[in-house]
């Protein structure tokens, strides 16, 4: 087992408990606490340049939780469906005082993966840790009329009717799922679909600029480095 550690920033505390022998990428694993410790300050001018370095830009990327103490259950690599291409996740607990004075622990996952031109780790997500392996089962779309669609589990027995969405956003959901869960070829034709779907039915609301962003952003992951 590895030896546990904590480091103190202010208030904050980041602990990281024992974890098993395993192959981590320190250049990965160092980004990933430097990320954490931005976070800490993001209302400062310093924590939100720091952040604009360590982050991918892209639509996934949900809004800052606040937190006091953070402690690592579990951090490691795993593949992805482009050969070359890695990515890295950790799993926390982060500890936060509620308005009433309370203490709230909630479970959060960081994923992130390398710009392929400079080596450079960057965080793609830290938001509530979901399994994302069945997260792409479930938001696989299914297209019921032109221009309509529903995600998979809306079709299971006892899920509520529902006469679909703008197919454009139901692509574009599918593909962050997919990004996290290292599907990044799956992703990259989810994102292009939801584009080529609003270019066909405009006028929902459809983020495209951020979509393109998100197609740029897997180029950047997958490209070979020269």
């Amino acid at each position: 087992m590895g030896v546990g550690r904590t480091w103190s920033v202010g208030c904050l505390i980041l602990v990281t408990a024992p974890l098993a022998a395993q192959s981590v990428n320190s250049d990965a694993a160092k980004a990933a606490d430097a990320y954490l410790t931005a976070v800490k300050i993001a209302v400062l001018a310093e924590g939100k340049q720091a952040l604009s370095q360590l982050t991918w830009s892209w639509s996934g990327q949900d809004p800052y939780p606040s937190y006091t103490e953070i402690t690592t259950l579990f951090e490691g690599m795993f593949s992805t469906d482009v050969a070359h291409v890695s990515g890295y996740k950790r799993l926390v607990d982060l500890k936060a005082l509620t308005e009433s004075g309370g203490v709230v622990t909630k479970q959060y996952m960081l994923i992130a993966y390398p710009e392929a031109a400079s080596g450079k780790w960057k965080i793609a997500a830290f938001r509530k840790a979901y399994d994302t392996s069945q997260a792409i089962a479930d938001t696989k779309p299914v297209i019921v009329r032109p221009g309509l669609c529903i995600f998979a589990l809306e079709k299971r027995p006892g899920f509520p009717h529902d006469e679909g969405s703008p197919c454009q956003h139901v692509y574009l959901g599918s593909g962050v799922d997919l990004f996290l869960a290292g599907k990044l070829t799956e992703a990259k034709d989810a994102f292009q679909k939801a584009l080529q779907f609003n270019e066909q039915n405009p006028g929902s609301n459809f983020p495209s600029e951020q979509d393109r962003e998100n197609i740029e952003m897997i180029s950047e992951i997958t490209r070979q480095a020269q």
